[in-house]
């Protein structure tokens, strides 16, 4: 059993099929006929890296993984990040680090912005009945950084993305939390692998030294794979993704035997 703990890409946001990689990984063990059961923990949010190993800890290890494939990043957010919905959209209130009444104000504030754009404006009235109006809406957010164009995105979207400064671990706390986590998934029976897309951390070679394994899919040259308008993986990226986690569960399970 193949646990997978992911960020937005893991859960296949943007794409127009279900077909995100940990379901394209399954398709290709099925036709292979080897019986592994892949189980998809991801959820959106990309620097939740805390909340991904508490979840490893607790629901993941629950189904009895043998493997768990986790994407982590260091140095990793010390505070737990808030996340609400408010009429089909999500966005943050702060974190776990904020007083109450800083928590509220962004409340507040995003969800004044929600009903502006809920309501309904001459932009998201152009958006919604021209395809013209969308392209040109894309072009002008890559060229210039006017607010109302910010505001778009999020139209787009549905997301407002946080904008307010989180604490950090330094990396060697990171990485500790990291053997944490390794510690309790070995003492369940699995084992723990971590990957990333692109090499891009500053930590390096630090994951092996506290003796971490970690591999990278080294997926940042094919700019094909991922889409224009913020960088996630299009169809044919999860599919590179799932190629290459089938040839990295191989080589894991021809080690362990």
């Amino acid at each position: 059993r193949v646990a997978i703990a992911d960020s937005s890409n893991g859960s296949g946001i943007w794409l127009c099929t279900p077909d995100c990689f940990p379901r394209l990984l399954q398709d290709k063990f099925d036709s292979s006929g080897e019986p592994v059961d892949v189980m998809n923990f991801s959820i959106d949010g990309g620097q939740r890296f805390l909340e991904r190993l508490r979840l490893i800890e607790t629901v993941v290890l629950e189904e009895q993984p043998d493997l768990v494939l986790a994407r982590i990043s260091v140095p990793m957010f010390s505070a737990v990040i808030f996340r609400e919905m408010y009429r089909g959209y999500v966005y943050t209130t702060g974190h776990s680090a904020m007083p109450p009444a800083e928590i509220e104000r962004w409340r507040e504030e995003h969800r004044r912005t929600i009903d502006e754009l809920a309501n309904g404006t001459l932009f998201t009235g152009l958006y919604d009945i021209s395809y013209s109006a969308r392209a040109l809406f894309r072009w002008w957010g890559r060229h210039s950084g006017a607010e109302w164009l910010w505001h778009m995105k999020i139209y787009q979207e549905k997301r407002i993305l946080p904008t307010y400064w989180v604490p950090l671990f330094t990396v060697a706390e990171s990485l500790e939390r990291v053997r944490q986590t390794r510690r309790r998934v070995e003492a369940a029976g699995a084992h723990l692998l971590l990957f990333e897309y692109e090499d891009v951390e500053e930590a390096g070679s630090a994951w092996k030294s506290v003796g971490l394994d970690r591999v990278d899919l080294d997926l940042s040259s094919d700019a094909s794979l991922r889409y224009d308008h913020d960088g996630h993986f299009n169809e044919k990226g999860h599919q590179v993704i799932a190629d290459r986690l089938f040839e990295l569960i191989q080589a894991d399970r021809s080690t362990s035997r």
